[in-house]
């Protein structure tokens, strides 16, 4: 990381006080590689698609951000995150557009805690400064869109605007959070900010280390907006979520575990498992489901690397159709080689097999993806 530092006060003797610095980080990664897949959607007439593509933020998003932070007094600190995202094979910016998509923020910490306000991950993801999750899976929440990962196999793992958020104190290696949005997305334009008719989040958490074990686990709520709270005639209610997981270090392996239950989860969850839609192309299903998914992974060191496995299984049903049931299997092999501090070697193999039925028709896709690119941090 490059840093810049300069002086949060000129002259101390002038007001009675002492010298505090403040400090400016800037840092960032650049992802780049190579990503093959292969995709039977199991659909009578349409063959297996095949493709070769280069992507940007395979293993993690490609980014560049400023971190800063001033000690105003001994017992009181204020802070700032602006970090952009963007994707390396084009130059294009990523995250919907925003400059600082990934993240925006401002802090105050005291020795009562951290009360953050901005643009941030949930609790629920692996993404950010307050993340509770990316440690359920040794691929954390990216390595690829098929990838055994929370962001793959969960509900939840998004980031969200006008959120505050508390992080207390260390104590015995243990740290509660609880986070609120007033509106998780404000340019869905839906709804006014801190009202029932914009859609909102609740959640609260705990984090603990201690020894080889570091766990978490998380309880939200997602306060739909009343705009589109029905689905014809039918009211739903409020989505919500349990996770809880971990991981533990053996020395020379490490093992991890993640577990969810999701009540209402919204369409655009099921969306990232697959494209619900019957053999004709019509959508079906309500966009609310109920739910679980639950994941397993090691990672050992290999050849001056480290390897990485992971197996997922995630089940959910319409809400509103019982009959509606979805089903994902996958699994995720890859290896992770640093040539030095900053660069590093990623490479992974992933399958997934879906199943998709209702009382009127059932299909089983598969897909399969292979990856092998370049991480650089700077």
């Amino acid at each position: 990381m490059r840093k810049s530092t300069y002086l949060a006060a000129a002259v101390a003797a002038a007001i009675g006080g002492s010298v505090f610095a403040a400090e400016v980080t800037l840092y960032g990664i650049v992802d780049l590689g190579l990503v093959y897949q292969s995709v039977d959607d199991d659909i009578t007439g349409q063959d297996r698609t095949d493709s070769l593509e280069m992507k940007s933020g395979f293993q993690s998003g490609s980014r560049f951000g400023f971190k800063g932070i001033e000690q105003i007094s001994p017992d009181l600190a204020v802070g700032f995150v602006l970090e952009n995202g963007f994707t390396a094979d084009d130059g294009a910016l990523a995250m919907g557009g925003r400059l600082f998509g990934r993240e925006s923020q401002m802090f105050v910490r005291t020795n009562l805690g951290e009360l953050s306000a901005g643009r941030v991950g949930q609790l629920n993801s692996g993404s950010g400064t307050y993340a509770l999750t990316a440690g359920f899976s040794p691929f954390a929440t990216t390595w690829g869109q098929y990838s055994v990962t929370g962001t793959n196999f969960m509900f939840g793992y998004e980031r969200m605007d006008n959120v505050l958020t508390y992080k207390s104190p260390t104590w015995a290696g243990l740290n509660v959070y609880a986070q609120y949005s007033f509106d998780v997305d404000t340019k869905d334009e839906l709804g006014e900010e801190g009202k029932s008719s914009a859609n909102r989040y609740m959640a609260l958490g705990v984090s603990q280390k201690i020894g080889g074990l570091q766990w978490a686990a998380v309880v939200d709520r997602y306060l739909y907006s009343n705009l589109i709270s029905k689905v014809g005639t039918e009211e739903v209610d409020d989505g919500w979520s349990v996770s809880i997981g971990g991981n533990y270090n053996l020395e020379y392996l490490r093992l991890y575990f993640g577990a969810e239950y999701f009540d209402n989860g919204s369409v655009d969850f099921m969306d990232r498992i697959y494209d619900i839609t019957d053999e004709f192309g019509h959508e079906v299903g309500s966009g609310y489901y109920e739910g679980f998914g639950i994941m397993l992974g090691a990672t050992t060191p290999l050849a001056g690397g480290n390897a990485k496995a992971a197996l997922g299984y995630m089940t959910a049903e319409d809400v509103l159709d019982s009959e509606m049931e979805y089903d994902k299997y996958g699994v995720s092999v890859g290896y992770e080689y640093p040539f030095s501090k900053s660069l590093n070697l990623y490479s992974i193999v992933s399958y997934n097999k879906f199943k998709v039925q209702s009382a009127d028709f059932e299909r089983k896709p598969d897909a399969v993806e292979a990856a092998v690119g370049l991480r650089y941090k700077f």
